[in-house]
């Protein structure tokens, strides 16, 4: 079969042999790809991690999938050249290993294409981080209630965030073994980081300090749900 994507993650095997797993607007697809990882080989390009190509996959010799060729159409992540910048990209790597994508295939494939473009602008990153975490944890079915308290509804008093309750908290619901009290900018913040769209991200300015303690509780949200610890978050700094 031949399909198009961006390589997500590469597995050395011995002997320049790996496993790849390519992102399509289909799903997560996994092939064994042989002496790939020879800088010689004519699909070593395109099979390297953000890699965007076109590939030619058959059923291999045992139970799987084996790649047949490759050809690489452009690499996502050539303008990125800070820190923040490829701890995106290593995040994109790490919640997208970790999970079964089995619904709402394109809908990620078309994500992760937005927020890689997003990306580029260097001054953006944090907030595109954001965005992206709060986009994929929707997709997955485990997105924060953020029009209100989660617990009564409420939309006034507003104090903080409840990852075990699924949102924001008002003062009268406070949990203080799970509620984390959040600065007014901060749940401000959140709030519209769920509502602006990848178009309106130039003109978007929030605190970086703010940022990275929005990116540390998304994150600290997607472990949770997955059991998954995302090392890429502790790369943000204030």
């Amino acid at each position: 079969m031949e399909v198009s994507g961006i390589i997500i993650d590469v597995i050395i095997l011995k002997e320049h042999d790996a496993m790849v797993r390519l992102l399509t607007s289909d799903g997560l697809i996994s092939f064994f790809a042989r002496r790939v990882m020879d800088q010689k080989s004519v699909n070593y390009s395109a099979l390297q991690p953000f890699s965007y190509g076109k590939y030619s996959i058959n059923e291999g010799p045992q139970k799987g999938l084996s790649l047949n060729h490759a050809q690489l159409i452009s690499y996502l992540g050539f303008d990125y050249t800070t820190l923040d910048q490829h701890a995106l990209l290593g995040l994109i790597k790490e919640t997208l290993v970790h999970i079964s994508i089995d619904q709402e295939e394109a809908d990620i494939y078309a994500l992760v294409m937005d927020v890689v473009n997003a990306g580029k602008n260097s001054s953006k990153g944090r907030i595109v981080t954001a965005v992206y975490l709060q986009r994929l944890l929707s997709l997955l079915g485990w997105g924060l209630h953020l029009e209100g308290c989660v617990v009564c509804g409420s939309k006034k008093d507003i104090v903080g965030l409840d990852l075990s309750a699924g949102g924001f908290i008002c003062r009268r619901h406070i949990n203080e073994s799970t509620t984390t009290l959040l600065p007014a900018v901060e749940l401000h913040a959140i709030r519209q980081i769920s509502l602006i769209s990848f178009a309106e991200l130039e003109h978007v300015s929030i605190d970086n300090k703010v940022m990275v303690a929005i990116i540390k509780l998304l994150g600290s949200h997607y472990e949770n749900m997955t059991d998954q610890q995302l090392k890429s978050v502790q790369l943000f700094i204030n």
